[in-house]
């Protein structure tokens, strides 16, 4: 706490180039660390067991990783991606341990047939925000999304909050965005507005 003792640093990666932001780091109630990064490595570590262990191609993908507390152990580790490219803004951890990332992806085969997902289909654009939940032992995809319409979106922020829901926010230059429930439900001019999106626990 008084920042005078390095309590652990490790490297996290493959033989190719992971990106990290401020933004795409948590951690749960035993202080283990989980983040979210993208990858073009074909080898970045992932676990026994993991959703998708193989890269899904691009030029980037999802990597999340789940490191123990005292960083000496890699806990789970997988890729989550489609055929095109991905990148991830922002990340969160339930009580429970599942992990929650929202971000971008240019993918038509990203994996969003998870049961009730609100958009399964690519909105279009250069790229779609993408919202998903990852069980707590990186087995599986308990939910998955797309978020977008005709145009780009991006998600750049994610949060819980106690009661389960989950927060996005980010750009888009849609003039056909889901609006759903909104203060403003058209597109406010320029070459982005800012998006915000609410789902349900």
């Amino acid at each position: 706490p008084s920042g005078s003792n390095l309590i652990f640093a490790t490297y996290i990666g493959g033989s190719g180039q992971e990106t990290h932001e401020t933004h795409q780091l948590a951690l749960d109630t035993a202080g283990s660390v989980y983040v979210v990064t993208a990858t073009t490595s074909l080898n970045y570590p992932t676990t026994t067991g993991a959703f998708q262990r193989a890269y899904g191609g691009g030029n980037y993908d999802f990597a999340v990783s789940k490191i123990s507390s005292d960083g000496s152990r890699l806990l789970a580790s997988t890729y989550v991606g489609g055929s095109l490219g991905e990148g991830p803004q922002g990340i969160a951890v339930d009580k429970s341990g599942d992990v929650y990332f929202a971000g971008i992806t240019s993918s038509l085969d990203f994996p969003v047939t998870t049961p009730g997902a609100f958009q399964t289909t690519y909105g279009g654009g250069a790229n779609d925000a993408v919202l998903v939940q990852l069980a707590s032992d990186f087995t599986s995809l308990k939910y998955a999304t797309y978020t977008g319409g005709s145009g780009a979106e991006h998600h750049r922020a994610l949060a819980l909050d106690a009661s389960g829901r989950i927060y996005a926010a980010g750009v888009t230059d849609s003039l056909d965005f889901p609006a759903h429930n909104a203060a403003q439900s058209t597109f406010g001019g320029g070459p982005d507005d800012a998006e915000i999106a609410v789902f349900g626990p």
